[in-house]
């Protein structure tokens, strides 16, 4: 093959892609082997002269400040150490992006991007998926396929919890799998990409979706559909007609500029970056009022039924009986409650050093099966044990911090959410933890309980919020 058609041909595994320069030799090693340094350098020659490569400094010094031009760090997050690449003494670093290796001053990156041209894009063979949508799902897809087609930079998608976001996108993306664009579901955490990517598999052929997080077999494979970390995006660039962020609002996305910026550097121009989300912003909402972001809202759960309107009890003691492990009344009308309907309980708390003093209040005071409770938290080596555990029924009661008020689904779930005044618990982590109940069409019994001394705006602004999308639901299903 001579070198020009073998240029053209190699260039579709680089393009889309932001590289360190050691990166790129690791990548060539993986996939081209038999590559000789001539001919590599004779295609970076022709790449470089049609403008579908640049190379610059990762780490550059503008204006008196610092910043890393692989991930958007400014100055804070750079540090100097001696470099025994350059040799000198202080040489520039990120620490922003360090776990995905060190960029620094004296290294360069590799970005695959046509200037002036589009993407090539070959189309796929895909079947229509076969997936049943309420009303409301089909008015919301043919809403964001309006927003996509109309090339419409920024979309807000507020879709309660429960209501089946991942089912509604499907028909949006699927017409750009076809046409041969290309499509990026951004997540804030590896665990959700690994729980996604086998149901977006489901719909899709071989070939289609690729996982890229930390370790990942596929990471350096950019397929059409492509479900990655958000600290993943910042090896792409200027490659995807639709980024979809997931769980926008929460760590590390939302008030991280970093990640910002590299999540817009991977949409390239003309495409869509959805913002995906059960709890938006209170920036967000403010655009939306005013009509700055455009939002489609999807206010109905799947089966119809409404998110249960968190109880809130007032307990000026609850601290003091759990530490002198004294019964509590409400407390345990909320057990008999949940026992009686035969359901499990998340129990929320504050802090990590709650979680043992709760759970073994629990057991000594209300349980006489101590196997049934049990407590976990971001320290636990155990956790992933312990929620599956919780998941199969096995542990009626856990108590949790905020780590799970997000993506875990169990049919009989029950919520309580002990101190719910502390700074711990914002508008949006509440709505999420009442997100929790309900998510079921076989167990409705489920209820939210927000337990503390004090009433605070939060309470009230998470509360508010779910009785205002029930009353958008109402409207939908004409009650």
């Amino acid at each position: 093959m001579e070198i020009k058609q073998e240029s053209d041909y190699a260039y579709s595994f680089w393009e889309g892609r932001l590289l360190l320069d050691q990166e790129v030799q690791r990548f060539r090693a993986l996939h081209f082997p038999q590559q000789s340094e001539n001919e590599w350098n004779e295609i970076i020659h022709q790449w470089r002269g049609k403008n579908w490569l640049s190379v610059f400094p990762a780490i550059v010094l503008r204006e008196g400040r610092w910043k890393c031009l692989r991930c958007g760090a400014d100055q804070e997050f750079i540090f100097f150490t001696p470099c025994g690449r350059c040799e000198r003494d202080s040489c520039a670093s990120c620490k922003h992006c360090l776990l995905l290796g060190r960029a620094r001053s004296c290294r360069y990156l590799y970005q695959f991007v046509r200037v002036g041209r589009d993407r090539v894009q070959i189309p796929r063979d895909v079947n229509a998926p076969s997936i049943q949508l309420t009303a409301k799902q089909l008015t919301a897809v043919q809403e964001l396929s309006t927003y996509v087609r109309q090339k419409m930079p920024s979309v807000l998608f507020w879709a309660v919890t429960g209501a089946g976001k991942t089912e509604t996108m499907i028909p949006v993306i699927e017409p750009l799998i076809r046409q041969g664009k290309s499509v990026l579901w951004c997540t804030p955490r590896q665990d959700v990409v690994k729980e996604l990517a086998p149901r977006l598999k489901r719909f899709f052929p071989d070939g289609i979706v690729s996982e890229h997080y930390a370790g990942s077999p596929d990471k350096w494979m950019l397929s059409p559909l492509v479900i990655a970390t958000a600290h993943q995006t910042i090896r792409m660039a200027h490659l995807f007609d639709l980024v979809i962020v997931d769980e926008a609002d929460a760590f590390p996305l939302e008030g991280n500029p970093a990640l910002e910026y590299s999540i817009q550097r991977s949409k390239r121009t003309g495409g869509t970056i959805v913002l995906l989300t059960a709890t938006p912003t209170d920036l967000w909402i403010y655009r939306m009022r005013k009509g700055i972001l455009p939002t489609v809202l999807l206010p109905c759960r799947f089966h119809g039924k409404l998110m249960p309107c968190p109880i809130w009890k007032r307990e000026r003691a609850l601290w003091a009986q759990i530490k002198s492990h004294k019964m509590n009344r409400t407390v345990q009308r909320i057990i008999s409650e949940i026992t009686s309907t035969d359901g499990q309980a998340l129990w929320f708390v504050p802090r990590i050093e709650d979680t043992r003093v709760v759970g073994e209040w629990l057991k000594r005071q209300f349980l006489c099966d101590e196997g049934q409770v049990d407590f976990v938290s971001s320290t636990d080596e155990n956790r992933t044990g312990k929620i599956m555990r919780f998941r199969d029924g096995n542990i009626l009661h856990l108590v949790t911090t905020t780590i799970l008020e997000r993506g875990i689904t169990v049919p009989k779930c029950n919520a309580v959410v002990l101190g719910a005044d502390h700074s711990v618990y914002d508008r949006a982590s509440l709505v999420q933890i009442a997100g929790r109940v309900g998510r079921s069409l076989q167990y409705q019994a489920g209820k939210v309980w927000f337990i503390s001394n004090h009433k605070t705006e939060p309470i009230c602004q998470a509360i508010r919020e779910i009785q205002l999308l029930n009353r958008e639901a109402c409207k939908e299903f004409g009650g």
